[in-house]
């Protein structure tokens, strides 16, 4: 099932500082996106998408946030990175965060 109109954040993975946010956009209908950005580092950047979702949550006032990595060969390529569908259902196949209000 798509996540449309939820929020897609291109953050920036940082060793000594708080991670950059580049871009936030949010999905259309259909649950696809396209976000773009762009940061400033000494060494190459290491960019990754964010999104918080309650797929999976089975608490009230509760969501997951989760991380998915962008490969080195996407950055810097004059073509686009298509990131193939993913489920938010899925546990366990990457270090997802759940945090509760």
């Amino acid at each position: 099932m798509p996540l449309p109109n939820h929020e897609i954040k291109l953050m920036e993975h940082d060793t000594l500082d708080p991670d950059d946010l580049l871009n936030t956009v949010h999905s259309d209908r259909s649950g696809g996106y396209r976000v773009t950005g762009s940061e400033s580092e000494v060494t190459s950047i290491k960019p990754y998408l964010r999104v918080n979702h309650t797929c999976g949550v089975n608490a009230e006032r509760c969501y997951r946030i989760s991380d998915y990595t962008i490969p080195a060969e996407a950055i810097d390529s004059p073509n686009f990175f298509e990131m193939k569908k993913i489920s938010l259902n899925e546990m366990g196949t990457r270090d997802d965060k759940k945090t509760c209000k």
